[in-house]
């Protein structure tokens, strides 16, 4: 007889609890824990018909091939196109444009004559095929196409082997379903959705993408363990109020992880964008004060992103700080290095910081760029338009170094800066390389300020 053991998981921290908890007792996470079932079936030790040991040396890679889409930006992040036989992910917030995406990788393939089945459990064949005719998919692409409106693994797996596809496509993996009476919850579902796609997809020679929700703070909706699991993972990322998409691989098992590519989405689709840097800073006004520009690297390649501050006396006991695009915590450690290193007083301001284009900044190495840009909206004197900076600021006000600076400074002399503000201790030299010691020096020659 199969008992049936119903515990409480954290999906922040995956301790495991008898009860349910309001807060997690772990980690101290609020409304995390989740109800799953545990099937306790004794199952003896079999020993294995296959021979699954393999000499290191003699394996033979030439058959890790890719699948070469022809969008550019796309084959890039994945480092050089969809590895063949990998399992991918594609997340990001609803309405963002991942079954548009998704559509569109599948008609530029099957324009290759591979073969595609676009399962999906959210939209009709109709649907589809409505989305398919608005982003101009050609005909060749359309009769390499199938559609199935199903949601069940047993059904699309039955599909799979018949057909024998290229690539496979299931939109999305939150409405996969598999019928099994003891395993009521959606987690539990999906933790043995996930076991099945491991162990059974593995097996099957083609390629599949899901597509996945995500948390309202952005993360992958589900259990860690479904991450663990695919070969690479993509989070598709923008503002719903413009038209700019980002794509992010986080995980990567056939490339460089952290790898960012942006697209402009319209009524056709997404189209690449092959000069981010150019079009981020594009409606840039360099005389208006508070704004500042810097770069980052994202995975391989540079970027330049422009940081906006607003800083303006508050008349509330309480000065705002709302910041868009970097760590509200960051801001207000900055906020607080300059109130007490410096004789700007922030106490009594507001604050509000904004990095355009829907950006979100990871890490210190825009600290620099971001107090610039604080110091000159307090002061109201825009920063030369020529001027960039890059750096990390310490607590005491002193500047540091990140890694990368030079690829950063490379890129943005590319586009034309001509002055880099950034940390004394980089050990970079030039006639267009400006270094400093702390802030202090830096309120200095900006802005003539002790």
């Amino acid at each position: 007889m199969v008992e049936t053991e119903i515990f409480f998981k954290c999906k922040a921290c995956e301790s495991v609890s008898v009860k349910w908890f309001g807060q997690c007792p772990n980690c101290k996470e609020w409304n995390t824990l989740v109800e799953e079932y545990k099937r306790n079936i004794n199952v003896p030790l079999s020993i294995p018909k296959t021979n699954n040991l393999f000499d290191l040396q003699s394996i033979d890679n030439s058959k890790n091939l890719r699948l070469i889409s022809g969008i550019s930006e796309f084959d890039k992040l994945l480092g050089g196109g969809i590895c063949v036989n990998s399992i991918n992910l594609l997340t990001g917030d609803p309405g963002i444009g991942k079954s548009t995406l998704l559509l569109q990788i599948a008609g530029a393939l099957a324009n290759k004559s591979k073969k595609i089945i676009y399962a999906s459990g959210e939209e009709n064949a109709s649907q589809i095929k409505i989305r398919s005719e608005r982003i101009l998919l050609s005909r060749k692409s359309l009769k390499n196409i199938k559609i199935l409106e199903s949601g069940n693994l047993s059904d699309i797996l039955h599909h799979v082997e018949s057909e024998k596809p290229d690539l496979v496509i299931i939109d999305s993996i939150q409405t996969l379903n598999y019928s099994n009476d003891n395993l009521q919850s959606p987690t539990s579902q999906l933790n043995l959705i996930s076991s099945i796609i491991h162990n059974e997809f593995r097996k099957i020679n083609t390629t599949f993408f899901f597509s996945a929700h995500v948390t309202k703070e952005g993360e992958l909706a589900g259990p860690k363990l479904l991450e663990h699991l695919v070969d690479c993972v993509i989070y598709l990322r923008g503002n719903n109020n413009t038209d700019r998409r980002f794509l992010n691989s986080t995980k990567n098992r056939f490339g460089s992880t952290n790898e960012t590519s942006m697209f402009v989405m319209n009524s056709k689709g997404f189209e690449q964008v092959e000069d981010p840097s150019i079009l981020l800073l594009k409606d840039r006004n360099a005389n208006i004060a508070g704004s500042c520009v810097t770069a980052i690297v994202e995975g391989i390649n540079p970027l330049a992103v422009e940081i906006q501050s607003l800083v303006s006396k508050s008349y509330s006991n309480y000065p705002k700080r709302i910041s868009n695009g970097i760590d509200l915590n960051r801001v207000n450690l900055i906020s607080a290095v300059i109130d007490k290193q410096t004789k700007i007083k922030l106490f009594n301001q507001d604050i509000y910081i904004n990095v355009v284009g829907g950006i979100k900044l990871n890490g210190n190495g825009y600290d620099l760029p971001l107090a610039i840009s604080i110091f000159s909206s307090f002061l109201d004197s825009p920063i030369p338009s020529r001027v960039a900076s890059i750096g990390e600021v310490g607590l005491g006000g002193e500047l540091r170094t990140i890694n990368g600076i030079e690829k950063m400074i490379k890129e943005l002399n590319r586009i034309g800066f001509e002055k880099f503000l950034i940390p004394k201790n980089s050990n970079i030299k030039g006639s267009n390389i400006l270094s400093f010691d702390n802030i202090n020096q830096i309120l200095k020659y900006l802005f003539n300020r002790d």
